[in-house]
């Protein structure tokens, strides 16, 4: 049964394919207006929207032994649902810092998912362990959505700043980790919300790494579990907000403790990204800041 596994070639079809589909996409809106190029874009988003919704209708969703509420599935359950949900509004914003998260958390997520769709490699489902019960084939409904939702995700924003209707600046890019720091909290208060209606599991249970855990906001089983790019994270992690300061026990503080992590890699990316869309605005920003901060020393002296 046809699988995907990392660099076999299913994975690279599926990335040829993005590849084409973008290239496509670019020369269809190449000598467009900029109106048809705005609600082309727009439809991009729309249609991912209706993925989200719809996705409840095929399997593994139809299934309660995988999913009892389908309505968690659609909710704001992770930052790739918030970004698909959000991106409509988002679209239409005037505020750049805003459009520029947008752009930004699209690509960088888009691209990260279609890298290593982790979703598709794991054997499990929204927690619930499918060994000897759900295989996920190359080209199962689940795994088509999977991709196609990533795609769009990437491919509206790429549209965006390929065809200058956004632009990016180190300015602005001070605020993507706090902006991605938010969106954590936002998905942390919908797990709060469901655990109310018995959706998700309430108490401290909700706070169980090995649960469903959504974008890793409740921690890891343990800190020291953490290897190979996982080591990134650790050593950004104090202690102290691995440990609930009560008892003594292991407990990660929800968001907080991926506090560091997320503003120094977040602005990582963020720069990255600006460096390949713009290379002579960026180093000139940090050449400038390097400027600023040694006439600065001097005036002290």
């Amino acid at each position: 049964m046809a699988q995907i596994e990392l660099f076999n070639f299913y994975y690279f079809l599926y990335l040829i394919i993005a590849l084409i589909l973008t290239i496509l996409s670019v020369q269809l809106l190449k000598n467009k207006s900029e109106k048809f190029r705005y609600w082309f874009i727009f439809g991009i988003i729309m249609v991912n929207l209706s993925i989200h919704f719809l996705k409840i209708l095929i399997f593994p969703y139809t299934d309660t032994y995988f999913v009892p509420n389908r309505i968690v599935k659609i909710s704001l359950e992770n930052i790739c649902a918030v970004s698909v949900v959000t991106f409509p509004l988002l679209y239409f914003a005037k505020n750049k810092v805003l459009k520029e998260y947008m752009v930004l958390v699209g690509l960088v997520s888009g691209i990260l998912a279609l890298l290593y769709p982790v979703d598709v490699f794991s054997t499990t489902f929204n927690a619930v362990d499918i060994t000897g019960i759900y295989t996920k084939t190359a080209f199962s409904l689940e795994t088509i959505r999977f991709y196609t939702t990533h795609f769009l995700l990437f491919l509206a924003p790429f549209l965006l700043l390929h065809f200058k209707m956004v632009t990016l600046t180190m300015k602005r890019a001070k605020w993507m980790p706090f902006m991605l720091l938010l969106v954590m909290f936002i998905i942390y208060g919908n797990e709060w919300i469901l655990s109310q209606f018995n959706l998700v599991p309430k108490g401290m249970e909700m706070y169980n790494p090995d649960g469903v855990n959504p974008s890793l906001i409740f921690g890891v089983k343990n800190l020291d579990s953490l290897e190979g790019i996982g080591n990134f994270i650790k050593i950004l992690v104090p202690r102290f907000v691995t440990v609930n300061p009560g008892t003594g026990e292991t407990f990660f503080w929800p968001v907080l403790w991926l506090f560091f992590p997320v503003v120094i890699y977040c602005y990582i990316l963020a720069t990255f990204v600006n460096f390949i869309y713009d290379k002579q605005a960026t180093l000139k920003y940090f050449t400038d800041k390097i400027e600023a901060m040694t006439k600065e020393a001097e005036s002290v002296n």
